[in-house]
Protein backbone atom coordinates (compact mmCIF):
# COMPACT_ATOMS: atom_id res chain seq x y z
CA UNK A 1 0.00 0.00 0.00
CA UNK A 2 1.37 3.64 -0.88
CA UNK A 3 0.31 6.40 1.01
CA UNK A 4 -0.05 9.63 -0.25
CA UNK A 5 3.61 11.01 0.91
CA UNK A 6 4.77 8.20 -0.33
CA UNK A 7 5.53 5.59 2.11
CA UNK A 8 4.90 1.87 1.21
CA UNK A 9 3.56 -0.44 3.42
CA UNK A 10 3.00 -4.38 2.97
CA UNK A 11 -0.70 -5.06 2.61
CA UNK A 12 -2.88 -7.92 4.25
CA UNK A 13 -6.04 -8.85 2.91
CA UNK A 14 -8.60 -9.45 5.37
CA UNK A 15 -12.40 -9.58 3.61
CA UNK A 16 -12.89 -9.00 0.07
CA UNK A 17 -16.82 -7.40 -1.10
CA UNK A 18 -17.29 -8.99 -4.83
CA UNK A 19 -20.61 -7.32 -4.93
CA UNK A 20 -19.27 -3.84 -4.60
CA UNK A 21 -16.04 -3.79 -5.27
CA UNK A 22 -14.84 -3.47 -1.61
CA UNK A 23 -11.87 -4.86 0.07
CA UNK A 24 -10.49 -4.40 3.83
CA UNK A 25 -6.58 -4.77 3.82
CA UNK A 26 -4.69 -4.01 6.89
CA UNK A 27 -1.04 -2.66 7.60
CA UNK A 28 1.40 -2.65 10.07
CA UNK A 29 1.79 0.38 11.32
CA UNK A 30 0.45 3.32 13.76
CA UNK A 31 0.24 7.30 13.73
CA UNK A 32 -2.29 7.35 10.47
CA UNK A 33 -5.38 9.70 11.05
CA UNK A 34 -8.78 7.89 9.63
CA UNK A 35 -11.58 9.91 8.25
CA UNK A 36 -14.99 9.71 10.29
CA UNK A 37 -18.20 8.42 8.71
CA UNK A 38 -21.07 10.30 7.97
CA UNK A 39 -24.19 9.13 6.96
CA UNK A 40 -24.92 8.42 3.53
CA UNK A 41 -28.31 7.91 3.82
CA UNK A 42 -29.04 11.73 4.88
CA UNK A 43 -27.53 13.08 1.79
CA UNK A 44 -30.07 15.22 -0.60
CA UNK A 45 -30.04 16.87 -4.02
CA UNK A 46 -27.67 19.40 -4.20
CA UNK A 47 -25.73 19.09 -1.15
CA UNK A 48 -21.55 19.63 -2.11
CA UNK A 49 -19.16 16.90 -2.13
CA UNK A 50 -15.61 16.66 -2.81
CA UNK A 51 -14.41 13.75 -4.61
CA UNK A 52 -10.41 13.04 -3.40
CA UNK A 53 -7.82 10.69 -5.03
CA UNK A 54 -4.73 10.64 -7.82
CA UNK A 55 -6.48 11.37 -11.24
CA UNK A 56 -4.10 10.93 -13.88
CA UNK A 57 -1.16 10.71 -11.32
CA UNK A 58 -2.38 13.88 -9.67
CA UNK A 59 -1.56 13.08 -6.34
CA UNK A 60 -4.21 13.95 -4.26
CA UNK A 61 -6.27 16.34 -6.27
CA UNK A 62 -9.57 17.47 -5.34
CA UNK A 63 -12.71 17.88 -6.85
CA UNK A 64 -16.22 19.65 -5.85
CA UNK A 65 -19.42 18.98 -7.29
CA UNK A 66 -22.87 18.52 -6.11
CA UNK A 67 -25.61 15.27 -5.09
CA UNK A 68 -27.89 14.57 -7.66
CA UNK A 69 -29.52 11.37 -6.01
CA UNK A 70 -28.70 8.98 -3.67
CA UNK A 71 -30.24 5.52 -5.37
CA UNK A 72 -30.05 2.03 -7.72
CA UNK A 73 -29.23 3.69 -11.31
CA UNK A 74 -31.31 1.96 -14.29
CA UNK A 75 -28.66 -0.96 -16.00
CA UNK A 76 -26.53 -1.38 -12.65
CA UNK A 77 -28.38 -3.79 -10.62
CA UNK A 78 -30.11 -2.93 -7.47
CA UNK A 79 -26.96 -1.40 -5.70
CA UNK A 80 -27.09 2.04 -4.31
CA UNK A 81 -24.68 4.81 -5.95
CA UNK A 82 -24.13 8.42 -4.54
CA UNK A 83 -24.78 9.61 -7.59
CA UNK A 84 -23.21 13.35 -8.51
CA UNK A 85 -21.60 16.13 -10.74
CA UNK A 86 -18.06 14.88 -9.10
CA UNK A 87 -15.64 15.61 -11.77
CA UNK A 88 -13.61 11.89 -11.95
CA UNK A 89 -10.87 10.11 -13.99
CA UNK A 90 -8.90 7.13 -13.82
CA UNK A 91 -6.77 7.27 -10.32
CA UNK A 92 -9.85 8.38 -8.28
CA UNK A 93 -11.51 4.89 -7.84
CA UNK A 94 -11.24 3.84 -4.60
CA UNK A 95 -11.13 7.55 -3.29
CA UNK A 96 -13.43 9.22 -0.81
CA UNK A 97 -16.07 10.93 -1.27
CA UNK A 98 -16.99 13.58 1.65
CA UNK A 99 -19.52 15.83 2.69
CA UNK A 100 -19.24 19.35 3.21
CA UNK A 101 -17.71 18.52 6.88
CA UNK A 102 -15.10 16.51 5.35
CA UNK A 103 -16.73 13.36 6.33
CA UNK A 104 -16.90 10.13 4.44
CA UNK A 105 -20.44 9.90 2.41
CA UNK A 106 -18.88 7.74 -0.55
CA UNK A 107 -16.10 5.57 -1.89
CA UNK A 108 -16.10 6.50 -5.50
CA UNK A 109 -16.38 4.28 -7.89
CA UNK A 110 -16.83 4.81 -11.83
CA UNK A 111 -18.81 7.34 -14.19
CA UNK A 112 -21.78 6.24 -15.51
CA UNK A 113 -24.52 8.51 -17.61
CA UNK A 114 -21.95 11.89 -16.88
CA UNK A 115 -22.19 11.12 -13.41
CA UNK A 116 -19.89 10.15 -10.77
CA UNK A 117 -20.63 6.55 -8.80
CA UNK A 118 -19.99 6.45 -4.94
CA UNK A 119 -20.50 3.63 -3.36
CA UNK A 120 -22.75 5.00 0.10
CA UNK A 121 -20.69 4.90 3.37
CA UNK A 122 -23.58 3.50 5.01
CA UNK A 123 -22.95 -0.03 2.44
CA UNK A 124 -19.45 0.63 3.28
CA UNK A 125 -19.41 0.91 6.94
CA UNK A 126 -22.09 -2.55 6.92
CA UNK A 127 -19.28 -4.31 5.12
CA UNK A 128 -16.55 -3.60 7.37
CA UNK A 129 -19.01 -4.56 10.25
CA UNK A 130 -19.20 -7.98 8.57
CA UNK A 131 -15.31 -8.62 7.68
CA UNK A 132 -14.89 -7.43 11.36
CA UNK A 133 -17.12 -10.10 13.05
CA UNK A 134 -15.91 -12.94 11.17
Amino acid sequence: IELWDGRRFPGRLLALGKRHDLALVKIETLGLPAIEFGDSNTLRAGGMVIAAGNPLGFTGALSMGVVHTVGPLRGLGENRWVQADVRLAPGNSGGPLADAQGKLVGINTMIARGLALAIPSNVVAEFLSRARSK
